[in-house]
């Protein structure tokens, strides 16, 4: 049986777009990919699918963040996920949200006040950055995430590359996971930028 320095989940789209560069530069961490698929508006038989690797889940949930939190809590995908220590995807695309919700247990329509569940102690994420947004700040447009991410002191970081210089970057990111950690790699690799610290813990 292998033994996996990280694992590492793609969540989205815009993660998939890059899940090449991870698989082909994996090393000894383990990849999965998580992704949403739209029914055939079409054909009737068909229905919404979330895709964990190569199973379909279906869903009959829509593609909003209430939906998508109930359709991943409904199939236990943060249990089945809880080995997973580096979640990389688009922070503007609702599967990401949906799932940082489920797995720090938020209700997306109130999620302020004190944070009264247990929240992951090693789980740090990896903003892409959104398409279309370069000129934005993404921490405005999601402030709603980042008050969960912040409340449950999730550690969180932002590539700021253009796409083209992406898979560079995270064969350069991969290798150097393999023995150190993504805290330590924040002054080491240019264009990650620090988000949310992680608790004091994980920083040891």
């Amino acid at each position: 049986m292998q033994n996996y320095t990280q694992t590492i989940l793609l969540i989205g789209n815009h993660a998939s777009l890059h899940a090449d560069a991870f698989i082909e530069n994996s090393n000894q961490h383990k990849i999965i990919k998580l992704r949403f698929e739209s029914s055939d508006p079409f054909d009737e038989a068909t229905s919404n699918k979330i895709w964990l690797d190569n199973q379909s889940i279906n869903t009959q949930r829509d593609y909003d963040i209430e939906s998508l939190v109930l359709a991943i809590n409904e199939n236990k995908l943060p249990s089945i996920l809880s080995n997973v220590t580096l979640i990389v995807g688009d922070p503007s695309e609702l599967l990401y949200q949906a799932f940082l919700l489920a797995m720090l247990k938020e209700d997306p329509n109130n999620f302020r006040g004190i944070n009264e569940n247990e929240s992951p102690s090693d789980v740090v994420n990896l903003f892409l950055y959104p398409v279309g947004m370069m000129a934005q700040d993404i921490r405005k447009e999601l402030s709603n995430l980042m008050y969960c991410l912040k409340k449950h002191e999730m550690g969180t970081y932002l590539i700021r590359k253009e796409e083209k210089d992406l898979d560079s970057l995270f064969k350069l990111l991969l290798n150097s996971l393999t023995f150190m950690s993504i805290v330590e790699l924040e002054d080491q690799i240019k264009g990650i930028e620090h988000l949310v610290s992680p608790r004091l813990s994980m920083q040891v």
